[in-house]
């Protein structure tokens, strides 16, 4: 066989030596392609797609699982078998929180579990082979790393190029193309053929005596010349802020938490690199750095601890703040520890990193999720039963009587709730009868699309209709008053119609400009006589009255269910549909 012919055996040598792990990554290929081409039948959409999203934590895990029973010397059968029970717990975990219409509940769970099953995979190979060898360990995780990096160059590469020439095909050659081919093209790269390429370059053995490469000079160039020099500034730049703090007496606000915490990591990362290096006599700004960083963010680690703290006590505890506030305390704790062992045992870092993912998603009770839901429920209920707004039996009562600061504090409580997904919390507030009905009629609209939308979500809008708007200016001086009624709505699926069209709402300056404009037809708001015409060649056709002012459906269009602020009707052999 010719030299430049790749070997059929060595292809397909991934497959054989982790047939689990490719096996569950053409499983998630198969499943975004089809959900994408929207080809999965409705009765199985949910568990696969669940599956989905349960195979995405598998991965990893799986990958270190069979990593650590390639390098085992001694293989411990029993131990695999409890790894990879404990991986099935972990995806179980996903798969029953995650529902059909994945709110942002679901997707930070989704993400937190990913990071947890990433700092095991990296824990995993090396647990009980190189347990007191960091070289190793840091050895193997840089080839890892290298080698994941190289697969994303590859994988963007060779996408690129096959959609460069299934545009060639299409413009030169005049053959025709589904645009859904595309996409397709990336999936396929990024998931499955990124993956196998990665697998391919992991070394099949793993020896301590043979294995320690030289440092790489490149990668020593890098972080002396740029990281460090940019970690540098940014200290400064930081701690000229905590002192302009100290001074005015400023708390900071919330992006600056994100600023420090991209600083810490950064610095970490930074640690972590030239952790090799640190004995090397020829580098001794590389062992002052590593000694003397931890203590330096542990002031800066204070200043995030305090402002997450004066956040919490002001505006409550929240999924995000609770994160954050999870990593203020773990930048201080991690930095002291790395001081006092001088980092020789890197292993702390993803370990720590794990535990700390693990309080924060599965742990139950004591979750992000869960204390956060508690807290904003607490401060609601507390704030309905101070103005004699709840009732047993009719549940969340109609008033106008309180403060606009109160019904601002209610609308943005019931928003954290119905923004995070907890349905059956907003349920609570309202009389079932009332909930039934709503569910009902969302359940026979045959425009919208319940399949991304779920009618639950509607809950929201009976609840603000129950609670006065607070007398807020809605728009700036010379701001249009019409607003993007659904504007942050899923898009509804076409049913039983040939055209769906967004509206345009004009300007209140020019009433006459229509909302919808076409050959045969034009749709203007008449704000005059509050109602919706359709006119052709000047003449109006059709006038629909609408139940709301036109001019108050920004104020209403986050309070109002879709009953007030939608309309339907027909004339001619034209039918209509308007949200």
């Amino acid at each position: 066989m010719p030299t430049w012919i790749p070997d059929s055996k060595k292809i397909f040598l991934v497959w054989k030596q982790f047939p689990q792990v490719m096996t569950l990554v053409l499983f998630i290929t198969v499943i975004i392609i089809a959900e994408f081409h929207e080809v999965i039948p409705e009765y199985s959409r949910e568990w696969l797609l669940k599956s989905l999203f349960a195979s995405v934590i598998l991965v990893p895990i799986w990958i270190g699982i069979q990593l650590r029973s390639r390098f085992s010397i001694h293989k411990n059968i029993p131990l695999t078998i409890v790894l990879y029970i404990f991986s099935g717990i972990w995806a179980a975990l996903v798969f029953s929180r995650v529902s059909l219409f994945t709110s942002l509940a679901d997707d930070l769970f989704i993400w937190i579990m990913t990071l947890s099953a990433h700092a095991l995979a990296v824990i995993l190979p090396l647990s009980n082979v190189f347990n007191n060898n960091m070289d190793d360990f840091w050895q193997l995780n840089k080839v890892m790393f290298l080698r994941f990096l190289q697969s994303i160059f590859y994988s963007l590469f060779l996408s690129t190029g096959l959609v460069i020439a299934i545009l060639s095909l299409e413009f030169l050659l005049n053959l025709p193309v589904n645009d859904r081919l595309y996409p397709d093209v990336f999936i396929l790269m990024g998931i499955l053929f990124n993956t196998w390429f990665f697998l391919a370059g992991i070394p099949q053995k793993w020896k301590s005596e043979n294995n320690v490469e030289l440092y790489p000079n490149a990668l020593r160039i890098f972080v002396q010349f740029v990281l460090l020099p940019l970690i540098a500034v940014y200290m400064i730049i930081l701690y000229i802020y905590v002192g302009k703090i100290l001074v005015l007496q400023q708390w900071p606000l919330t992006w600056v938490a994100y600023l420090i915490l991209s600083f810490s990591i950064a610095g970490i990362l930074a640690v972590l690199l030239i952790w090799p290096l640190r004995n090397n006599s020829q580098y001794p700004w590389i062992r002052s750095f590593s000694n003397w960083y931890f203590i330096a963010l542990i002031p800066l680690s204070i200043l995030l601890l305090f402002s997450i703290g004066k956040q919490i006590m002001i505006f409550g505890i929240t999924p995000n703040r609770y994160i954050l506030a999870s990593l203020s305390l773990w930048l201080p704790l991690i930095s002291i520890f790395s001081f006092v062992s001088r980092v020789r045992n890197i292993l702390i870092f993803p370990a720590s990193l794990f535990i700390l993912c693990t309080i924060a998603a599965p742990l139950p009770y004591f979750n992000a999720f869960d204390v956060s839901l508690r807290n904003q429920k607490d401060k609601l209920d507390a704030l309905l039963t101070s103005y004699n707004l709840m009732h047993p039996d009719v549940k969340l009562l109609h008033t106008s009587q309180i403060p606009d600061s109160v019904a601002t504090e209610l609308h943005s409580g019931f928003d954290f709730i119905h923004k995070w997904g907890y349905y059956d919390i907003l349920k609570t507030y309202l009389p079932i009868n009332v909930v039934d009905s709503a569910l009902l009629l969302c359940n026979a609209d045959t425009v919208r699309d319940t399949k991304y939308y779920p009618c639950d979500a509607e809950i929201i809008s009976l609840i603000h209709s129950r609670l006065p708007v607070a007398n807020t200016e809605f728009v700036s001086p010379g701001e249009s008053q019409f607003k993007q009624i659904i504007s942050e709505r899923q898009p509804r699926k076409l049913i039983g119609f040939h055209t769906m069209i967004p509206l345009n709402p004009t300007d209140q300056s020019d009433d006459d400009a229509p909302v919808f404009n076409a050959k045969f037809m034009q749709v203007r708001m008449n704000t005059n006589n509050n109602s919706v015409e359709f006119i052709r060649n000047a003449s109006i056709l059709h006038s629909h009255d609408l139940k709301a002012d036109i001019r108050k459906w920004a104020s209403l269009s986050s309070v109002a269910p879709d009953s007030v602020l939608s309309f339907s009707g027909h004339f001619d052999a034209i039918h209509y549909r308007c949200y």
